[in-house]
């Protein structure tokens, strides 16, 4: 008899079903477990109490895929809709399923109703579900998770009302005697405390401040990970933002349009004129295709 027939009945256990038959997938699956890339929690949610950060559809299958695929381990999702019974909006049904090789698999399947049924709308549900489905089935976790919103915070505790005091009047000999109005010294400028022999105080007024909007950690560790994957090291990492926008440290870049400018930069160089020389890097603003209004100016 076969050991692993094409279309075997699945076993039932809530949502989860799997093969007749699961020690190849097994062994294969906890091989995959020791070879996961970091899961970096690169995005930010805006929810109207609190911001979270978490990590996309593509950050989860950039860091569980290529372990999977490398024991023989294919990802396979799909979705179907139903409308309930009460026939107010429809249920949004997204099933992920890993295939062994061997013709093992096992399969979880994420449900969520939805009263909207624009097109934006269920694609947003598929996407989150195929997240969700797939964090679930690889038994992945990024560094921060928006998880926290289904367990609330507990109440914290109120202080107890203060009893209400009866000011009595202070006798007049019970005064405190009254303090002599300091006098404030006025500035000295550096001339006069050149004349006076003293040495100058540094000037402190316009020092830079640090940047804000500033990427984080977390979008630093992206932007190396990015690096190491296109063979980048980190002085010519340095030398890019250099010629770009005239950084000197990653610490600089903003979110938003810089960091996704140097993101694209690393991995598209012809398309932002960029050439990455051996300790160096040439940037050539005429030949950048997406060239930012805030780019490197004119003769730097």
């Amino acid at each position: 008899m076969d050991e692993n027939p094409v279309n075997p009945p699945p076993f039932e256990g809530g949502t989860l079903q799997s093969s007749a038959t699961l020690s190849k997938i097994a062994a294969a699956l906890a091989a995959a477990h020791l070879n996961y890339d970091a899961l970096i929690a690169s995005q930010v949610a805006d929810a109207e109490k609190y911001k979270y950060r978490y990590a996309d559809l593509a950050g989860v299958l950039a860091a569980v895929q290529p372990a999977l695929a490398k024991n023989g381990i294919a990802i396979v999702q799909s979705m179907s809709m139903t409308r309930p019974a009460s026939g107010g909006g429809i249920v949004v049904a997204v099933e992920t399923r890993f295939i062994h090789a061997s013709g093992e698999w096992i399969a979880t399947t994420l449900k969520l109703p939805s009263t909207e049924t624009a097109p934006q709308k269920i694609g947003s549900l598929v996407t989150y579900l195929r997240r969700y489905g797939l964090l679930a089935l690889s038994a992945c976790a990024s560094e921060d998770d928006d998880g926290k919103d289904a367990t609330p915070a507990p109440p914290k505790p109120r202080a107890p009302k203060a009893e209400p005091t009866t000011a009595r009047p202070v006798p007049t000999n019970e005064l405190p005697p009254a303090r002599e109005k300091a006098t404030k010294a006025k500035p000295v400028s550096n001339a006069q405390q050149n004349q006076s022999g003293a040495e100058p105080k540094p000037d402190t007024r316009h020092q830079p401040l640090s940047t804000p909007g500033s990427i984080s950690a977390a979008d630093r560790g992206l932007l190396f990970k990015t690096a190491k994957q296109q063979s980048l090291s980190e002085r010519q990492v340095k030398a890019l933002i250099l010629a770009l926008f005239g950084y000197t440290s990653t610490s600089q870049i903003r979110q938003g349009a810089e960091f996704v400018k140097v993101l694209s930069a690393m991995e598209s160089p012809d398309d932002h004129g960029v050439t990455f020389a051996e300790d160096d890097t040439v940037y050539d603003r005429a030949s950048d295709l997406n060239a930012l209004p805030a780019d490197v100016t004119e003769g730097m």
